[in-house]
């Protein structure tokens, strides 16, 4: 009985301990949200996310929608306050709309779901075209431009995949795999197991974590960074505030692609095959990542790239060799300590190549002096009604000539 009471009292006060260090560094991390805007988005299978605008510094700038990875939210790209990219970008004229996909804190799940459920497909069946949506109607711009980190970049490709590209003016994809070959990276099963059976606690314990983050082996593994390059003001209330929970079935089917180089995505009844269908992309499409990314093998990256099938592409190895002053990893590309200069400014000279001629009319939503799309069978029955009407026409000049030419009689002279 004594051993039974001791246990509990050891267990109540490690509880008690936990939840004081957690309080403390709530307290101590606190950051109020620095967005111009929060925009409240609701989806078709009614889940609400959260768009964070941040307006250009000067004048009316060109939409630009940016796509977190995994485990992370839309202050990935917020930190460190004034170097950032969502800093660089609005002091370029940009116009940048931040999102929290489902599954993060912010999101708020229908009656009777939860957040645990939220799972890659429901990314691209619900949250991304609603998210699109919501920007051109609210910016009065046909298209955006798409910037993505990790898994933010292959949900761009995916997007384009499911849906094609009549809203995407340029695409950026920051250190996202296309792809999974040559990765070196055994299935987490017991993370997946973990995530599984605890989803919340696993986010509140690596959330917990972070003040060590640069020691604790978890962030090594699953967010591989060159800390020597990440910037200084990068302190571990950055990484508490944007770091999140993983979803079961996110972490699995990341796991799974990881393993078998493999990625399928459902929209509907419809399979998007990512990985296979990556040769068919037509966005113009910058491409950047670290040299010693371990998610983006150089020779994955450069078949990858030599695939895409239209001319408007660029590529950038963040290197030593290309005159960076480290060899990037995965997640200093957005956080590095020189990223500002080395990839922000030439992202921002990216979508300055790629300007956003189209625009919506405000009362139908339809873009402005677009011609309307004819069915094929409708295009076809115009031309052989053309080609018909040709051929007779020829005819019918000439017999009304000849009548003419009769009734009249010979030319008189006045």
């Amino acid at each position: 009985m004594t051993a039974l009471l001791t246990l509990i009292a050891v267990v109540v006060i490690l509880f008690a301990l936990g939840v004081a260090y957690w309080l403390l560094l709530s307290s101590a991390y606190y950051k109020p949200e620095r967005a111009d805007e929060i925009h409240a988005v609701t989806t078709a299978d009614l889940w609400k996310i959260w768009l964070y605008r941040f307006r250009p510094v000067a004048g009316k700038g060109e939409p630009v929608f940016l796509c977190h990875g995994a485990f992370v939210n839309h202050n990935n790209f917020t930190a460190p306050e004034g170097m950032s990219l969502v800093d660089a970008l609005t002091e370029n004229g940009y116009d940048c709309w931040l999102v929290d996909l489902r599954g993060t804190r912010s999101s708020l799940p229908p009656f009777g779901r939860s957040r645990t459920e939220a799972t890659m497909d429901d990314y691209l069946a619900g949250d991304l075209p609603a998210v699109l949506d919501h920007i051109r109607k609210a910016t009065g711009y046909a298209k955006v431009h798409w910037i993505g980190h990790s898994m933010g970049g292959m949900l761009l490709h995916a997007y384009e995949l499911a849906y094609g590209t009549d809203q995407l003016a340029s695409g950026t994809t920051l250190a996202s795999p296309p792809g999974f070959a040559g990765v070196e990276l055994r299935r987490p099963d017991f993370l997946i197991h973990m995530v599984t059976l605890f989803p919340g606690v696993v986010g509140y314990l690596v959330r917990a974590t972070a003040p060590f983050a640069r020691w604790f082996p978890v962030y090594t593994k699953f967010s591989p960074s060159n800390w020597a390059n990440v910037s200084p003001s990068i302190m571990p209330g950055a990484l508490f505030n944007m770091l999140e929970n993983l979803t079961p079935s996110l972490a699995e089917k990341l796991g799974n692609a990881a393993a078998a180089n493999v990625l399928t995505l459902k929209k509907g009844d419809e399979v998007i095959d990512l990985i296979a269908g990556l040769d068919k992309l037509e966005t113009p499409l910058f491409v950047v990542y670290g040299a010693q990314d371990p998610f983006v093998p150089r020779a994955t990256v450069q078949a990858f790239f030599d695939a895409l099938p239209g001319a408007d592409k660029k590529m950038l190895v963040l290197s030593q060799d290309s005159g960076c002053v480290a060899d990037y990893s995965h997640v200093d590309v957005v956080l590095g300590r020189e990223a500002k200069n080395e990839v922000f400014e030439p992202v921002a000279d990216w979508l300055k190549a790629h300007p956003i001629k189209e625009r919506l009319d405000p009362e139908t939503g339809a873009v402005i002096g677009a011609r309307p799309k004819r069915k094929a069978g409708a295009k076809k029955k115009a031309a052989t009604k053309k080609k018909r009407a040709a051929k007779k026409k020829p005819v019918a000049k000439k017999k009304a000539a000849a009548k003419k030419k009769a009734a009249a009689g010979p030319p008189t002279e006045a």
